[in-house]
């Protein structure tokens, strides 16, 4: 055999075995990506744009944001980070949010503001507006691997409120 065959074989080798991998990276999915989010499914990372101003000032509308997957590889969300997850109403485009509460606390909302387990919620990265909600929600327990999201700038967002917890295998991966 030539050097010059040598190298091609060994060329086609490499080539096979990191394809290889990839398929069983995107098999396996350790880090539990939605299969329509190719980018973050395959190489952990993926860039959105803020649709609107729902988590404004944190991300204003037409920001674009780096969304990591390995975040999650091995810890879960925590609350007060900044997720972006398949959302609900349709799956295929993604949502970005804050998680306020986590599996198993319980959430309450009284005249705008946020209890988690009883305890007041300070939340410094509110939008400050005039017509902030006043809305109220009864005490409800966050489902087993499933999470409770809000928009930052809440008169102005669609979150949990609404659609109820999202599960942890619709979360893309955390705000970098």
């Amino acid at each position: 055999m030539k050097v010059g065959d040598a190298v091609n074989v060994l060329t086609l080798v490499l080539v096979a075995l990191l394809l290889g991998g990839e398929v069983a990276l995107w098999a396996l999915n350790p880090l539990h990506v939605p299969a329509n989010f190719l980018p973050a499914r395959a190489l952990g990372v993926q860039l959105f744009k803020a649709q609107g101003p729902a988590m404004d000032p944190t991300v204003p509308a037409g920001e674009r944001v780096l969304i990591c997957a390995w975040s999650y590889w091995r810890d879960p969300p925590r609350a007060g980070d900044v997720v972006a997850f398949a959302y609900p109403g349709n799956p295929a485009i993604a949502d970005l949010k804050r998680v306020v509460a986590v599996a198993g606390s319980t959430i309450e909302i009284r005249e705008g503001v946020v209890y988690i387990d009883r305890v007041r919620q300070d939340e410094p990265y509110l939008h400050a507006s005039d017509g902030y909600s006043r809305t109220s929600m009864r005490a409800f327990q966050v489902p087993p691997d499933s999470y409770f999201v809000m928009g930052d700038y809440r008169d102005q967002s669609e979150d949990s409120r609404s659609y109820g917890s999202i599960t942890r295998s619709s979360i893309i991966g955390k705000r970098w």
